[in-house]
């Protein structure tokens, strides 16, 4: 009887035994999945918070170029798994109302300088940056368009593909842009008194809305309209060259 009483508590022993290390298993298997998960998706919104932050760092350098400050910039995005490369995109169109009637300044696809990571595109568009999340986009940094009762100026940058095949994976690109030719699109001649000024934006018309309504300019679908005396239209062509 002390032999089979002995037996039991061996056996009541190694279930406890093997419960408890089936629960510390599971637990160290649940924490390390959460755990991992989390840590992967730090890991990605720290891309994608990079990718902007350099986006609107390069924006300022580029921007040097439509303002005539330099006739050259350059500028380097770490890939980190992310797709650099130049689009076609958006097509923008500009109008200047007069008393004699709508006159079209321009119409055509300005093309962009785009990253993307995951769900994630940053882009350099018309001379700012635009975010898109899942369809949903927000401007990081402000376009040259500015708009007061006295005076609009829209500073358009086009954007041409030089040696700037798409780069993709690890690594560091660097972006060389060279300014190409900067025209004045309106007035031609003198500073003619105008009414308004209208600027449509086909792509992400929401976040460019929504971001230059903040900036005077009034939204009507994807066509901002700033109601002006006097309109300064200037087109910078820009050439970008992976490196």
């Amino acid at each position: 009887m002390t032999r089979l009483l002995s037996d039991d508590r061996g056996v009541s022993e190694l279930i406890g035994y093997v419960l408890a290390f089936s629960i510390v298993v599971a637990s160290v298997g649940a924490v390390y999945a959460g755990g991992l998960g989390a840590a992967m998706e730090f890991q990605q919104d720290e891309r994608e918070t990079n990718a902007e932050r350099a986006f609107v760092a390069l924006a300022e350098s580029l921007n040097d170029l439509q303002r005539g400050d330099a006739p050259a910039r350059n500028g380097e995005i770490r890939l980190a798994e992310g797709t650099l490369s130049v689009a076609d995109g958006p097509n923008v169109s500009i109008a200047v109302n007069r008393s004699g009637g709508s006159l079209e300044i321009y119409e055509g696809e300005v093309g962009a300088l785009t990253y993307a990571v995951g769900e994630t595109q940053v882009a350099y568009v018309a001379g700012g940056v635009v975010r898109e999340d899942n369809g949903a986009g927000s401007i990081a940094a402000s376009p040259p368009f500015a708009c007061t009762d006295e005076r609009a100026v829209v500073s358009l940058v086009t954007i041409t593909a030089g040696d700037a095949n798409t780069r993709a994976g690890q690594g560091s690109v660097l972006i060389e842009a060279q300014r190409r030719a900067t025209r004045v699109l309106y007035p031609s001649t003198s500073n003619t008194s105008v009414d308004a000024v209208t600027v449509s934006i086909d792509e992400n018309s929401d976040a460019w809305t929504r971001h230059l309504s903040e900036e005077g300019w009034t939204a009507a679908g994807n066509t901002l309209t700033c109601e002006t005396d006097r309109v300064v239209v200037r087109r910078t062509t820009v050439r970008i060259d992976f490196l």
